[in-house]
């Protein structure tokens, strides 16, 4: 997952410790800022697992007799997750783990379960369970790494499902298998709260590739997700999301959903009215190889208070509409802000699409606008207009442009910005006044930041 540049270049890493307050998390991430600002979000985050007491092994070769020792490991997976105990350490050998039912965890804090050093395990799920994987209501401070998680059935469900808090999955692949048809659900459902999904890959879901519902404080970071339906929604009262530096591409519909449709007994009143709050969407490259229908490349959906910037849309645009309960949606999009992405339509999406009632305080400044294909461009409270006309009309947008963004290699998909385009140092900085105009710009627009 390294061969793009999104992914391969230096980021700066976000420590995780909730000895951190607030505002002393968002400083270390680099988004403290006024006026236009980012909006507080808490990510108080991650509680990792404490250090392991204990080593445990499992291995196709083992023998469920033997008692879990390097030399002498179990052999079913079934097994290693009703020995083990809090504050171990349970390290899988091997090449593939076939499991013809499900696997759960349950009453156990601090677990680690990793791939052994240099290898890469493959979890063969064939069975037809709800979850291939469930991590139960009481488990608390889990870390998933270095393992390959495959739902091979035709019958719906999810490869994992997450009801335990301070749960982290990093370096795996999560995927359905090729061959099967299931008609639903997703790679990853998230009904829990603390929870980082970082350096995955996902492909094959039904639905999405990362669904989370009505839980806060959930960071999804470096991810490639891809050929799949949808790649990541938060919605039913999510609250305090970071999603950044992903990569999104072959999807059928949108790559990040902010908010939804969320019927009344899924929604979570108790984090927020809205089917999100406090979400910061940032550095996230989407692209689109069939760009036709796909309702928003990002969509903010009964959204308040989210951030959207530094994206690159190739293909599809960024849709800000009504969401809430299916049957009679009716939560309006308020008071989000979308700065400095570049949005390069190819196929029939509209480059911006605003529903009658959800641009209450919307503030959009310093994007970059194209198009190469298609009908309509802006569509705002069911009325198209061009560029110019939608400049005219609609002062909620301010110092975005129209032009070429001037990719380093398009057909490539290489999104770094040539020296020539308008994009570098086009941007607006983050500490700027929302009435400065023009003065106080010096970043990049898009998610590549030029050296």
């Amino acid at each position: 997952m390294s061969d793009h540049p999104l992914l391969c270049r230096n980021r700066k890493e976000v420590p995780l410790t909730r000895s951190f307050s607030r505002r002393e998390f968002l400083k270390s991430c680099g988004y403290i800022c006024a006026g236009v600002a980012i909006l507080p979000l808490p990510l108080s985050a991650l509680e990792e697992p404490k250090q392991a007491l204990r080593s445990l092994f499992v291995a196709p070769d083992g023998n469920d007799g033997w008692p879990g020792t390097k030399s002498r490991p179990w052999r079913t997976l079934h097994t290693a997750l009703k020995r083990i105990r809090s504050q171990d350490e349970l390290i899988l050998m091997g090449d593939k783990f076939v499991v013809p039912s499900s696997l759960e965890i349950e009453r156990v804090t601090d677990i680690s379960i990793k791939a052994h050093s240099g290898q890469r395990p493959v979890i063969w799920f064939t069975g037809s369970h709800e979850y291939s994987l469930q991590i139960g209501q009481s488990v608390r401070r889990i870390s998933v790494e270095g393992l390959d998680l495959v739902r091979a059935t035709n019958a719906p469900g999810n490869v994992v499902g997450i009801g335990g808090r301070d749960v982290a999955f990093r370096r795996c692949l999560v995927c359905f298998a090729d061959g099967f048809s299931p008609q639903k659900y997703d790679g990853i459902k998230i009904l829990s709260d603390y929870i980082v999904i970082e350096d995955c890959e996902f492909f094959g879901a039904p639905n999405q590739c990362i669904d989370a519902v009505g839980h806060k404080e959930i960071l999804i970071r470096n991810n490639k997700l891809h050929n799949s339906s949808m790649g990541v929604v938060v919605k039913g009262g999510c609250r305090d999301v970071l999603i950044e530096n992903n990569l999104f591409y072959n999807l059928r519909y949108t790559g990040i959903g902010l908010g939804g449709f969320t019927g009344p007994m899924w929604h979570n009143h108790n984090n927020t009215e809205a089917e999100v709050e406090n979400a910061i969407v940032r550095r996230n490259v989407i692209y689109y190889d069939k760009p036709y229908n796909i309702g928003g490349g990002i969509w903010l959906k009964g959204a308040k208070n989210c951030s959207v910037y530094n994206n690159t849309l190739y293909g599809a645009g960024i849709h800000i509409r009504t969401g809430g309960d299916p049957q009679m949606p009716s939560r309006f999009s308020t008071n989000n802000e979308i700065l400095n992405n570049i949005i390069f339509r190819t196929g029939n999406d509209g480059i911006l699409v605003v529903d009658n009632g959800n641009s209450d305080n919307l503030r959009m400044r310093n994007n970059m606008y194209w198009k190469t294909a298609g009908a309509g461009d802006f569509k705002i409270d069911g009325i198209w207009y061009n560029f110019q006309e939608y400049a005219t009309h609609f002062h909620f947008d301010i110092d975005s442009i129209f032009s070429d963004p001037r990719f380093v290699n398009e057909r490539a998909r290489d999104f770094r910005l040539r020296p020539d385009s308008l994009g570098i140092r086009g941007g607006v900085r983050l500490n700027a006044s929302a009435e400065s105009r023009g003065s106080d710009s010096g970043v990049d627009i898009g998610a590549f930041e030029s050296q």
